[in-house]
């Protein structure tokens, strides 16, 4: 759901892909632009972007405060035909830390090469506030700590860098030797925490190229955020959580479920084994979010958690915020209140394999014992899907970049009853009552929706 960014023709441009707005660059290097803005050769040349997306979460750092994240590296990988690289996009999804000055991240290509994806030299306690950054090398705005999610630049350099290469990254060093070469082969995201005291995630991340012919199919990932705060429990010390359930909605034809990740923020509880929570797909699979089990007085700590479908650790009573894997088991309720059933997430997951992510996806939380409390600030639920690659090619020339001219609005990008209107850079979109977001993806109020 990243928005629009507007840049020179030759550097910039969108395309409609099954309802949703990808982004790509042409990198602004000397030699890439003149090649294919620049140049005087009457040959063209097409280009199409390519996804391939990681739904394991990643915890900064993968213990204690400090170090490597886990996993180090994250791993994604492209197919031997992938092609040679004309531009390179990298999003983070659920991306949250709360001190953005501790955290570098760098990206090695397949041939060694490392772009600068995150890093910051301002010595300032402000967070990484949890939402989906893009980053390319053609944006013009500069991340600063404390900003928004949207789209920035690649930074320049990894200046204070510290984990897998002893020497600073310097990113358009590593983006010459990228472009023109094969984007084939094993693409590693290297995250790390190089200060303590501080904690943080990555839902998941997706890594985009423009390649010179359409890929048959990507894998990316879709997101919902619901920020209606859930009180744990709705009234009392016990029972129902408020709202119950909590929802986020996927429009029609949204692809094929491959994995997920449920990112919980700001999650608190005085008791953390009072807390179950599940999570109800539209075909009504149940698969179970966080149930520690037991009976103990240890709360659980403030943070960011993510809860992923293809992580292995389990949340532990007293672990610290971070990544963990879905529990295998709720055993003290199931979807709607009853007590007696016990959800088994590997069941769910078998049977949400290859069925369409679209609809409303329901989140149950109750508080099961007496006596404490506690609240969820705000949920998003990451899905890893897989789609048929049908997008318009960009052709440039030497004399002018084009695109084909289908309406932005016709392949229907608005959620939730929201209005279209086709602009010349994309579209806009009019919300209902109840949602925002670029694409009017975020409930913000169930009852006036």
């Amino acid at each position: 759901h990243s928005p629009c960014i507007c840049l020179p023709a030759c550097v910039f441009q969108a395309a409609i892909v099954s309802g949703k707005m990808w982004l790509w660059v042409v990198a602004s290097l000397a030699l890439g632009r003149a090649a294919l803005c620049q140049g005087t050769a009457s040959s063209s040349t097409t280009f199409y972007p390519y996804t391939q997306s990681q739904i394991q979460s990643i915890a900064i750092p993968a213990s204690g405060t400090s170090g490597i994240a886990s996993p180090y590296p994250s791993t994604i990988t492209f197919p031997a035909d992938t092609g040679v690289v004309l531009a390179v996009n990298v999003t983070l999804y659920g991306f949250f830390h709360t001190a953005a000055y501790d955290v570098s991240i760098a990206l090695q290509a397949p041939g060694g090469a490392y772009i600068c994806v995150f890093d910051t030299s301002e010595y300032v306690a402000d967070d990484v506030l949890l939402g989906t950054y893009t980053f390319t090398s053609q944006s013009t705005t500069i991340y600063t700590p404390g900003g928004s999610p949207g789209v920035y630049q690649f930074p320049s350099s990894c200046s204070h860098y510290s984990g897998q290469t002893s020497t600073p990254v310097d990113t358009s060093t590593g983006l010459s030797s990228i472009l023109s070469n094969t984007g084939a082969g094993d693409w590693r995201l290297y995250v790390y925490d190089q200060d303590r005291n501080d904690l943080g995630i990555i839902g998941g991340w997706s890594l985009t190229l423009g390649v010179p012919s359409p890929p048959a199919t990507s894998t990316v990932i879709v997101t919902q955020t619901q920020i209606r705060r859930i009180s744990i429990p709705g009234s009392g010390s016990s029972g129902r959580a408020s709202p119950y359930p909590s929802s986020v909605v996927f429009p029609a034809n949204t692809g094929n479920v491959l994995g997920l990740s449920v990112v919980l923020g700001s999650f608190s509880h005085s008791a953390a084994t009072d807390v179950t929570i599940n999570l109800r797909s539209p075909g009504g699979q149940n698969l179970c979010v966080f149930d520690v089990g037991g009976s103990s007085t240890t709360g659980l700590q403030s943070g960011a958690y993510a809860m992923s479908s293809t992580r292995t650790n389990a949340y532990n009573l007293g672990n610290s915020p971070g990544a963990f894997a879905l529990p295998a088991t709720c055993t003290r309720y199931a979807s709607g209140g009853s007590n007696a059933t016990t959800i088994t997430t590997s069941a769910g997951l078998q049977a949400l394999e290859s069925s369409d992510g679209s609809g409303r996806w329901n989140l149950y939380a109750r508080d099961t014992a007496s006596y404490d409390s506690g609240s969820l600030g705000s949920w998003e639920l990451l899905l890893l899907v897989s789609r048929t690659t049908t997008m318009p090619s960009t052709t440039t020339t030497a004399a002018a970049t084009t695109t084909s001219s289908v309406p932005a609005c016709t392949s229907d990008p608005c959620q939730n009853g929201a209005t279209c209107t086709d602009q010349l850079d994309g579209f806009a979109c009019g919300c209902a009552a109840g949602f925002s977001g670029v694409q009017c993806e975020i409930n913000i109020n169930e009852c006036a929706s």
